[in-house]
């Protein structure tokens, strides 16, 4: 009678167990699955090249291409302050005529973002935000962004005793600073940036062994370090007013502080602040307007910025480069 019940509507009770512990099982796989990859992802970026980059403007925490620098599995992580000299910073609210112009009755929001341009004048200052960025997001961060920005190696420097530098920050660029000039001092090659690990994607050339009669000695106040610059100041830029003033002259500029004062004081984030800022740039653009000031269509063709200028800044597929250029070998006219 058991078995005629079993086999008319119900499975014996250890198929029912059997299938339960396999269903238990398979969970199980694919939550270890799943947490092995997390595991690895999380190897991954931490194992993945990082380059220091010190960014001012919408590239921060807060502002909407922050995200420009993360990479998928490898986000970016904010390590410091740093005040850079020598750099003076304008808002360019993009007048009519460049390429990034929204037109007022379309109902969108103008963006507005810095320029830091490198004056040479230690008395100009910036404090920027320095954030660790793997190798690929930061080739990428500028792409089809704001207009005649870029990126220098060699140009900015950082005030490594400056009050407005993080002390671990300075600390770092200090450390990696005195072992680079201890090494080439000593007449040993270090091949990759601040003497780490080896990595063929970030070499550093070591200077010179150091001669007595050089008599040279480290710069142990100032560190150059990648840093986004305006290459000009863009046509129809806003000059900004210091955040403050230093008792030594220095006339510091910050994005947040600077901005909010430009929209008219209201904080960041609020809607008297959005209102407030749309306002301004529509006031200075209209002020340019009125001196004959439109973009500067001259420049921004010549320099890419034009609405109707192709930019060739995206990447293509390595399947694309092998079909159309691998054919093909340079020849020197």
């Amino acid at each position: 009678m058991g078995d005629a019940t079993n086999r008319a509507g119900r499975a014996p009770m250890g198929d029912a167990t059997n299938r339960a512990t396999t269903a238990a099982i398979a969970v199980g796989a694919a939550a270890a699955l799943g947490l092995s990859y997390l595991a690895h992802g999380w190897y991954r970026s931490r194992r993945s090249p990082r380059v220091l980059v010190l960014v001012s403007g919408t590239l921060q925490d807060g502002f909407p291409l922050r995200r420009n620098l993360d990479a998928p599995g490898a986000p970016a992580e904010f390590v410091g302050w740093a005040l850079v000299r020598g750099v003076k910073m304008y808002l360019d609210p993009k007048p009519r005529g460049c390429r990034e112009w929204v037109d007022p009755e379309s109902g969108e929001r103008q963006r507005v973002n810095p320029a830091l341009v490198c004056t040479g004048d230690p008395k100009d200052a910036n404090v920027y935000a320095c954030y660790a960025v793997s190798e690929g997001a930061c080739l990428r961060a500028l792409l089809g962004e704001p207009r005649m920005l870029g990126m220098t190696p060699d140009t900015a420097l950082v005030d490594l005793r400056a009050e407005e530098t993080s002390r671990a920050l300075a600390s770092f660029l200090a450390g990696e600073a005195r072992r680079w000039w201890d090494s080439s001092v000593g007449g040993g090659s270090r091949n990759s940036v601040g003497g780490g690990s080896s990595s063929s994607s970030s070499p550093t050339s070591a200077p010179s062994k150091v001669t007595d009669e050089e008599c040279y000695a480290l710069d142990e106040d100032r560190v150059a370090m990648l840093t986004v610059v305006a290459h000009k100041v863009p046509a129809g830029a806003v000059p900004v007013e210091p955040a403050y003033v230093k008792d030594d002259g220095t006339r510091v500029t910050s994005f947040a502080p600077c901005l909010k004062r430009f929209g008219g004081g209201f904080e960041l984030g609020t809607r008297a602040h959005e209102l407030g800022l749309e306002e301004a740039i529509r006031k200075w653009q209209r002020r340019m307007e009125g001196n004959g000031t439109r973009g500067d269509a001259s420049h921004a063709m010549l320099y890419g910025a034009a609405p109707e200028t192709f930019r060739m800044n995206y990447a293509v597929t390595a399947g694309e480069v092998a079909r159309t250029f691998s054919s093909k070998r340079a020849v020197i006219n």
